[in-house]
């Protein structure tokens, strides 16, 4: 894939050789065109975790030829260190919504609950657009 700063479209988790830096696995995270990460991955017994970004906001006033708005939805992976696998992926925003990514600093992991802690923003879709209804019932 090609990154470029103001499109975002990089969002492969890779590990290197400590031997000589070459890539020993990489991983596409998301298949959106404006995906990209922006948080630091935790590393814990053997998986690796990260969640996925997008730069839509910076694609949303492209021509629809180039872009269709609104279509990525952030996520949060677990990777098996060793192959590159991801064990299993979850979304942060429901079916049919958009936004949420994932970003920030490296995901902190809860041993004694068993939790992994992530930080999200910006959900679009029927929520936003409920926020709006709201607002407006009480004029």
């Amino acid at each position: 894939g090609l990154m470029r700063r103001d499109i975002g479209g990089y969002p492969y988790l890779l590990a290197l050789k400590t031997s000589d830096g070459t890539i020993a696995w990489a991983t596409r995270l998301d298949d959106n065109p404006a995906a990209l990460i922006t948080q630091t991955p935790t590393v814990h017994k053997g998986s690796v975790y990260i969640g996925c970004s997008s730069l839509e906001e910076a694609r949303a006033g492209q021509p629809v030829e180039q872009y269709t708005c609104c279509s990525f939805r952030g996520s949060f992976s677990k990777v098996d260190a060793v192959t590159g696998q991801v064990v299993w992926k979850t979304y942060t925003a429901p079916l049919g919504w958009s936004g949420a990514a994932v970003w920030g600093s490296m995901p902190p992991i809860d041993q004694q609950r068993g939790l992994v802690y992530i930080a999200t923003g910006a959900p679009r879709g029927q929520l936003a657009g409920q926020a709006v209804r709201t607002e407006q019932s009480r004029r």
